[in-house]
């Protein structure tokens, strides 16, 4: 098996042979019977009603890792609702970690050995910006936290808080991996990788929802049997072939993107959250490669989704993401949170994210593989090194090795670099206050399809948000 070392003088060899696909979900037979080992985690962002839930009752279903667990939040009555939750879902799960909250993030830094990222720097409000600015402009977002001018603007504000925390953590758990789960993955990512010596690795759970997708279109009913050759960059990756018992499944997905049409359903009963795959399985037969994430972000990285003429991407399936619908998720979130705390709901199932998989496999030394945000050390030859890239890599004891790819096809490459040079552009911006930079970056974007109108949107977000005040 060809594997990318941890660093290479140049990118890894077209000729490497990629190596047998992995499984990248869990396997709870080689984990439940392994004795706990002890860790300290902490979760930045402990009071999110979106993320803390889930990722309690994952951590207190993995039987393997035991400790400590610090919830840090700068909203007291989220943090106290996540941590009371987090109490109770130990206690009556079987969980083996001690809950506490702090909204003191030194303090929730001290002793740990993983740190976890899910914050979005001005909540709601900002992300209302992100939304609504741009549509005064004539540019309609289906999900704005990635890519475009909303994408683009939340990785600006974020990028200062993430890389003071990776700095925090040089100071106070210089060995503890963070492990980034919020949006833009690459460009937070990236920036602490580039300004920092902290160990870091971003998360996405888009190829789990790809790999329940193809599991309904092939009558499969366990996870694990379809193997996949896939990269890119977060929410822009690809699969270049997958197999099903040793044999490609992709010329049964091009027989089934021949059938793919929008479903016959009224926009208002639509969930801005749901796939069609309508965009998916058409960029199949144009390109030859199948897209990772959800059409709903996939139809953002290109100029030609997202238009008037398409109803704003409703001709494809997809429907936009407004402030209102995230509002509303959070505000069903946390009464969801509250009914499970006073006994009105059960607890969650175990959810379909790897971070605790993952650390077990590093305690443990399981050498599992994950699909992970990485450096490029080369395990895409035809992107540039250091740009943080999604890829398989090895979880063990001495940390995350990444697993040579190869190349992106053509069909693919350009535009995928395209989004990976805007996103360096950015990261080198924030970090040395460079505005005109950032601009050059934001009017590369291909949402951003008039010239005076970008330059004016660019200004008019930076000034709300108080970007780049001297």
């Amino acid at each position: 098996m060809e594997r990318a070392p941890t660093s290479l003088p140049r990118p890894a060899s077209p000729s490497h042979p990629f190596p047998k696909p992995a499984d990248t979900f869990r396997d709870e037979e080689v984990t439940m019977e392994l004795p706990p080992r002890e860790v300290q985690i902490t979760l930045v962002g402990g009071g999110s009603h979106n993320w803390a839930p889930k990722l309690l009752a994952d951590l207190a279903y993995t039987k393997s890792l035991a400790g400590r667990l610090v919830l840090m939040d700068i909203n007291p009555r989220a943090l106290d609702l996540m941590t009371r939750l987090g109490q109770k879902v130990m206690r009556d799960l079987g969980g083996n970690f001690q809950v506490e909250g702090t909204t003191d993030l030194d303090a929730a830094l001290v002793g740990a050995d993983y740190v976890i990222l899910t914050i979005n720097t001005g909540g709601y409000e900002a992300s209302r910006q992100d939304i609504e600015i741009p549509e005064k402009y004539g540019v309609v977002q289906t999900v704005g936290d990635t890519v475009g001018p909303g994408g683009l603007i939340r990785g600006i504000r974020n990028i200062p808080v993430v890389v003071d925390l990776a700095q925090r953590m040089e100071r106070l758990c210089p060995r503890a991996w963070l492990i980034n789960y919020s949006n833009p993955m690459a460009i937070l990512t990236h920036a602490v990788s580039v300004a920092t010596d902290i160990k870091v690795v971003g998360l996405c759970h888009e190829l789990q929802g790809l790999e329940r997708t193809l599991m309904y279109i092939l009558g499969l009913g366990e996870r694990g049997r379809i193997k996949f050759k896939v990269g890119g960059i977060n929410h822009f990756s690809w699969v270049l072939d997958a197999w099903l018992d040793g044999e490609s499944i992709f010329p049964r997905l091009h027989e089934h993107a021949k059938t793919v049409r929008p479903a016959d359903i009224a926009y208002e009963d639509f969930s801005p959250y749901g796939d069609q795959t309508v965009v998916k399985f058409s960029l199949l037969q144009t390109t030859g490669v199948l897209g990772v994430a959800g059409d709903r972000h996939i139809v953002e990285f290109y100029s030609y989704f997202v238009t008037p003429e398409s109803q704003w991407g409703w001709k494809y399936g997809v429907k936009r993401t407004t402030p209102d619908d995230f509002e509303e998720a959070y505000r069903e979130n946390g009464e969801w949170a509250r009914a499970m705390l006073e006994g009105r709901a059960e607890l969650p199932s175990r959810s379909e994210e790897i971070v605790f998989d993952l650390i077990a496999s590093i305690e443990h030394d399981l050498n599992r593989e994950f699909f992970v945000n990485l450096p490029n050390v080369g395990q895409i030859a035809n992107l540039p090194l250091d740009r943080v890239v999604e890829t398989y890599a090895v979880a063990n004891a001495k940390g995350l090795t990444p697993v040579a790819l190869g190349e992106l096809p053509p069909s693919v490459a350009p535009q995928v670099r395209l989004h990976s040079d805007i996103q360096e552009m950015i990261v080198e911006a924030t970090l040395t206050g460079d505005k005109d930079l950032a601009r050059q970056a934001f009017l590369l974007d291909p949402l951003i399809r008039d010239f005076e109108a970008g330059r004016a949107m660019f200004e008019e977000m930076c000034e709300a948000q108080g970007l780049f005040r001297r």
